[in-house]
């Protein structure tokens, strides 16, 4: 009797769905996280988020302590005809131990297909990472700099798995918003964020299918970059062409207008905004045409200072387009929305008639 009444509780769907999943697999990772996992911001003296963001330090950390425990402890990550689910002992790190920066992570997969034995514990490593770059965003969209993956690794048949993606973008586009005033950035519950993400089904699916997609997967490239540089403003730019349904011409002027229209027009600011809008697009336009001066691999500003000009050059772009990529995306998430959809207006000209007579405005 207590198999029909939890069948009672599956649609037909997922119960024949589940059905078909076969194979169980299960393994435990190690996980070494960066030295600066949470809030890394302060750790090296930049501004602080909680002040950014009008909350208290140990108000923001008991934010995303929880979250990690609430939401993060036991993770769902679901696919065509497969189910993980990742369970993360969040303890050393919230208990600040010496070993806090190692986490043990265990992952039961359901599926359908036979995996080569040795092959398993490989592929069952595939979902950590979607697991870490669904965390990393979540937190980051939450929390603007709450949360960085950078250097952290961890190791399967001595191949070693490292992160590269950084939260630098997210707390300074949260820090230069504030210095402006536009557009806005807020703290969003967690949860909430958590909801909203599931709710796409992106799974673990590495090729992009709509924009919101997009959006994000653009996100996590500009995000992988350790500096800022030119092709991050390729991916900006892709991103904004996403959110903004970009027309074949006069790219710039409308997307600035779109983003006014979405996010209002800032009372202060305004032209400056707009000016710094356009010179991004045109600093995108220049390095996909061959016209802009790119900087050698070592970036090396010992060997030549024109680096830090160089750097001051893109950096503000940068602020500007992350900023207002970062603001919808949150405007998508308080309304629940996937996207926006923009609607042509018109409005008739009114005739002057005098003496029964038709006269031109």
């Amino acid at each position: 009797m207590s198999g029909i009444s939890e069948l009672s509780d599956l649609n037909e769907r997922d119960y024949i769905w589940r059905l078909t999943m076969k194979n169980t697999y299960q393994n435990s990772f190690e996980i070494n996280l960066g030295h600066h996992f949470i809030l890394p911001s302060l750790s090296l003296g930049l501004e602080p988020i909680p002040k950014l963001l009008n909350l208290q330090e140990v108000e923001l950390r008991n934010l995303i302590y929880s979250g990690l425990v609430d939401i993060f402890s036991k993770y769902t990550i679901t696919s065509d005809n497969e189910e993980s689910t990742i369970s993360v002992d969040w303890g050393n790190l919230l208990d600040n131990r010496e070993d806090s920066n190692v986490l043990s992570i265990d992952i039961k997969l359901n599926t359908d297909r036979d995996i080569n034995p040795n092959a398993r514990k490989h592929y069952l490593s595939y979902y950590i990472e979607v697991f870490f770059y669904e965390l990393f965003m979540i937190f980051n969209l939450s929390i603007p700099g709450s949360i960085s993956l950078f250097q952290t690794y961890f190791v399967d048949n001595k191949c070693k798995t490292k992160f590269t993606i950084g939260n630098s973008c997210f707390s300074n586009s949260l820090e230069w918003s504030n210095k402006i005033g536009w557009p806005k950035i807020a703290y969003i519950p967690i949860k909430d964020v958590a909801t909203w993400y599931k709710s796409l089904n992106i799974g673990i699916r590495q090729i992009s299918k709509n924009d919101l997609e997009r959006v994000i997967f653009s996100l996590l490239h500009v995000c992988s970059d350790e500096l800022s540089s030119p092709s991050g403003l390729i991916w900006l730019a892709h991103s904004l062409e996403s959110l903004f349904e970009s027309p074949k011409s006069s790219i710039a002027t409308t997307m600035i207008k779109r983003a006014f229209k979405i996010l209002g027009e800032p009372e202060e600011n305004s032209k400056m905004i707009r000016k710094m809008f356009l010179h991004f697009y045109d600093l995108r336009s220049r390095y996909v045409h061959g016209e802009f001066n790119i900087h050698h691999p070592s970036f090396n500003n010992i060997l030549d200072d024109s680096i830090d000009d160089y750097y001051d050059q893109i950096t503000p772009s940068y602020s500007i387009g992350f900023s207002i990529v970062l603001a919808c995306l949150q405007i998508l998430i308080l309304n629940n929305w996937k996207g926006f959809k923009f609607l042509e207006e018109f409005e008739g000209i009114n005739c002057l008639i005098v003496n029964n007579e038709i006269v031109n405005l």
